[in-house]
């Protein structure tokens, strides 16, 4: 199942990887970190592509898998808060993506990366906060790149 879903994400048939995701919970298969990773990575690939209403559904559906993760005790990795990040950031969830950072330090013992600042950065530009981007660039742990000013 998630060698399937993952393929289907990597090539861009988002839509595929959902309803293949839809049909292994059907048939009863839990999902692992790995499924659920690839799974928010259609989500987020859909909302990318979409506009209006079906941008926000794809979202939602990412922040619910991301919630569902979480009640079946499913640790997140640092790509599954890439995801979730990037995710809020197309629909300008600011406050959302904010928690979402907090949590990763906090409750998951996850230190961000340079893509995940770089969500974060990209999050508040998207809202028109440059001074809270610039902001938080100045707060990182490192030397912010080139590719994260371009953000």
């Amino acid at each position: 199942w998630t060698a399937m879903i993952s393929a289907y994400t990597q090539h861009g048939h988002g839509e595929q990887a959902l309803k293949l995701f839809n049909q292994m919970q059907l048939e009863g298969v839990k999902p692992d970190t790995v499924t659920f990773v690839s799974v928010l990575k259609a989500c987020a690939s859909l909302a990318a592509l979409g506009q209006g209403y079906s941008q926000h559904g794809f979202i939602e559906e990412a922040l619910q898998l991301f919630w569902q993760m979480q009640q079946e005790s499913v640790k997140p990795s640092a790509a599954t808060f890439t995801c979730v990040l990037s995710a809020c950031s197309r629909v300008g969830l600011v406050d959302e993506g904010c928690c979402y950072f907090d949590s990763m330090k906090r409750d998951h013992s996850i230190s961000p990366t340079a893509e995940h600042y770089s969500c974060m950065v990209d999050l508040f530009g998207r809202a028109g906060q440059l001074e809270e981007a610039e902001n938080f660039v100045k707060k990182m742990p490192f030397q912010p790149t080139v590719d994260l000013w371009g953000t």
